[in-house]
């Protein structure tokens, strides 16, 4: 969902002779990839809604950043 708090999210390069078709593909591309991650992290309980709003990470390492470019650690 593109509402509420974020969670995770992913960097993807915007290139020159880009078509509006192949920048949506590759953000789809990555949305499928981290997707997975955050379902993971609120199935685990691993991240809640603060009272402050904001997305608080519990039994885990709370990311040093919400920006996952690349790679994706399963760890955090």
């Amino acid at each position: 969902v593109d509402a509420g708090p974020l969670i995770i999210q992913a960097a993807v390069p915007v290139l020159a002779n880009d078509t509006e078709d192949a920048l949506a593909a590759r953000v789809l591309a990555e949305e499928h990839r981290i997707y997975p991650q955050a379902v993971r992290w609120l199935a685990e309980g691993h991240v809640k809604l603060g009272t402050d709003g904001k997305v608080d990470y519990v039994g885990v390492a709370a990311p040093t950043h919400a920006l996952i470019s690349p790679a994706l650690d399963e760890n955090v």
